[in-house]
């Protein structure tokens, strides 16, 4: 009708579902997120990915009249960034009582709620964080505030950075690390409700061998350990520990490499990325990570039911990484945020962030995907009221808050 606006689809490239394909979001070039960096971490809701902390060797020093000085300085940053998966846009967040050990720190999320233990200032390993922090994510669209957890008990864990820590069942595990020159494989638990810690490994002589830099995934009664390493050595994904958390005990689960590759299996490494499939915990991911002085930029699947290996080659990033980060939305969606690019002699840090699909997506997700591929490229025009788009409430109030 005359006057009236309405969504209209313009000449654009046609969107298209990609599944087990990288797709780039955000460009370091653009320069208006945050600086780059390595050793952070990230969880991730529907609608956003939250960056935590991280390292960069290069900060330039700013004079009072904020022009830059030739000389840079070591910063592990005190901060949290959200990313908005809509609008491909960052925003710094307020971040109250936050800890400032925030390099190779451990990070878990359950519902609403990240919990946050260990990491390391600069000089790495000269202070470490001990204590437990959570903060609940969705109180407010830009304030962040942690509450440290008051310990109940002498029991704890060492101080460590490089651990790797997950939520299960009501309890908070932490597996490894270190403390820059030892390395552990011993396993805690904290009891969220009662707030003590306790010890289940034993020295016994059947722990595996110590690291840092590792992954661990929950999988039925076992954390599984994926890779890691010490600063001479990576551990290979043949045979993966793992701490069944009933009978306190480790076991070794042997796995087969991939079939079509005549059962090759993903080298060792360790600063690598893990993320387990939302919809089906026996399905997991590693990408990128580092062998001595060789980094990586492959993707492989691990399929937990059948312990075999599968190499995605379309999931491959252009370049070799480690030190990155990533996490999986509630959807599906494979998410890597920044890291070390070993592109040459010189490595450079990044804040490039990569998507993929590792399960079909429900069609709901599916057009809206759609739909913001072709708002953000200014291919459709949006009516005043958007009540004519005919969408589902929730993502109506969605496409506002992009506007």
């Amino acid at each position: 009708m005359p006057g009236k606006k309405r969504a209209v689809l313009q000449s654009s490239s046609t969107y298209k579902v990609k599944v087990f394909c990288f797709s780039k979001q955000y460009d370091t070039s653009r320069k208006t997120g945050p600086i780059p960096r390595s050793g952070h971490r990230i969880v991730c809701n529907d609608r956003s990915m939250f960056a935590i902390g991280g390292y960069n060797p290069n900060v330039p020093l700013r004079n009072l009249d904020n022009s830059e000085r030739r000389q840079s300085v070591h910063t592990v940053f005190q901060e949290i960034w959200r990313f908005d998966f809509d609008t491909k846009t960052w925003m710094k967040l307020e971040s109250r009582n936050m800890t400032g050990e925030l390099a190779s720190c451990g990070t878990a999320i359950s519902g609403n709620l990240l919990f946050l233990h260990g990491g390391t200032s600069y000089p790495f390993g000269q202070e470490i964080n001990e204590d437990v922090f959570v903060c609940n994510l969705f109180t407010s669209d830009s304030i962040i505030e942690f509450k440290q957890i008051d310990i109940v008990g002498s029991t704890k864990p060492p101080k460590q950075y490089g651990q790797s820590i997950v939520v299960k069942g009501g309890y908070l595990y932490t597996v490894g690390g270190t403390d820059g020159h030892n390395y552990s494989m011993d396993v805690y638990r904290l009891n969220l409700r009662t707030r003590k810690w306790e010890k289940l490994t034993k020295s016994d002589g059947e722990e595996p061998r110590s690291r840092y830099r590792h992954e661990v995934v929950v999988y039925k009664d076992f954390l599984v350990v994926l890779g890691g390493g010490t600063s001479e050595i990576a551990f290979d994904f043949k045979k993966l520990p793992a701490f069944n958390v009933k009978s306190e005990r480790w076991e070794i689960l042997e796995t087969q490499g991939d079939e079509l590759l005549h059962d090759l299996l993903p080298e060792g490494r360790r600063c690598h990325v893990c993320v387990q499939d939302p919809h089906d915990a026996a399905i997991v991911f590693i990408n990128g990570g580092i062998n001595e002085d060789r980094p990586f930029n492959d993707t492989w699947r691990l399929n937990l039911r059948t312990l075999t290996w599968t190499e995605m080659p379309n999931m491959s990033l252009p370049y070799g990484i480690f030190f990155h980060t990533a996490a999986a939305t509630p959807e599906g969606k494979m998410v890597i945020y920044g890291g070390v690019i070993a592109r040459s002699a010189d490595p450079t840090r990044t804040s490039d962030v990569y998507t993929s699909w590792i399960t079909v997506p429900k069609l709901k997700h599916a057009c809206w995907e759609a739909l913001m591929h072709y708002v953000n490229n200014g291919k459709i025009v949006i009516p005043d009221n958007i009540k004519k788009l005919g969408l589902p409430p929730q993502y109506e109030h969605r496409l506002k808050q992009c506007l």
